[in-house]
């Protein structure tokens, strides 16, 4: 290094005229690289690219590109890169040996990028991490929470975790439960929940709601009504199909049980239960 610096000070010192002109052509090349980092910035954005990964392309293009523009420049000044790239490499070494997660982190966002299991506004499970994909970095991978808090994911556990996407399909099914008392009617069951779900307006026709006999339970019987909604609407839909449907049941003269237990003795004497 102490060598490289030597030769560069000798030749702004001994050049002159060839010093200014080196400097125009260093001034002129960044000004174009900006230039053409700003055309690739709007081609990426306006490409089928996910949004989140065009500042993760742009970060990576920009290291490569003024690395190599640096040695172009030093070669052309006459600079023996050699020992520089030699340097570089050593301390590339060095720094990679002390923090082998960062470069795990960056290794990985580059298979995100390329596998994109996820892209910008999708809600997303990693590893029990729920929020909405807001931006994919060289390290980190940032979700808005439910309740509005930032998450910064290193890339290297997302890689390695199990991501479920609600978001990347356009329906999703949707099914709620409902937990009735033994003496209830299964066909007038059926049917209050049917009815809701067949006239709530964000609720697919097509696949039809369907209700099951799910299990039955110590205290209740339980029904399962299944629809298909939008996955925008889901939230929305399930609200309305666990508060509305409530209603109806109650209203319908259908018994939301309690937890009970029923007890029962057996008489010594008579060798009966009661």
């Amino acid at each position: 290094m102490q060598e490289m610096l030597e030769q560069l000070k000798e030749f702004f010192t001994k050049s002159g005229f060839n010093a200014l002109i080196m400097v125009f052509i260093l001034i002129a090349g960044l000004l174009a690289l900006r230039k053409l980092l700003l055309l690739l910035k709007y081609s990426l954005i306006t490409s089928r690219l996910d949004n989140s990964l065009v500042n993760f392309v742009l970060t990576a293009v920009k290291i490569v590109v003024y690395t190599l523009f640096l040695l172009h420049c030093m070669n052309m000044m006459g600079i023996a890169i050699t020992g520089f790239v030699s340097a570089i490499s050593a301390v590339t070494l060095a720094i990679g040996l002390s923090i082998q997660n960062v470069i795990a982190s960056v290794a990985n966002g580059l298979m995100i990028v390329s596998t994109r299991p996820f892209k910008v506004n999708d809600y997303v499970d990693i590893d029990g991490i729920c929020g909405t994909v807001q931006e994919v970095t060289l390290m980190h991978t940032i979700l808005n929470t439910p309740d509005n808090k930032h998450v910064f994911v290193p890339n290297s556990k997302v890689f390695g975790s199990q991501i479920t996407n609600y978001s990347a399909n356009e329906f999703r099914r949707l099914d709620v439960l409902y937990e009735v008392d033994y003496a209830s009617k299964v066909e007038k069951v059926r049917k209050i929940l049917l009815d809701y779900a067949l006239s709530h307006p964000l609720v697919l026709k097509n696949p039809a709601p369907a209700v099951h006999y799910a299990a039955a339970k110590d205290s209740s019987i339980t029904f399962t009504l299944r629809v298909w909604v939008k996955t925008s609407d889901y939230w929305p839909v399930n609200w309305d199909l666990q508060e509305e449907n409530f209603k109806n049941l109650v209203k319908g003269g259908v018994n939301i049980p309690f937890p009970q237990i029923t007890l029962s003795y057996r008489d010594s004497k008579k060798g009966a239960a009661k």
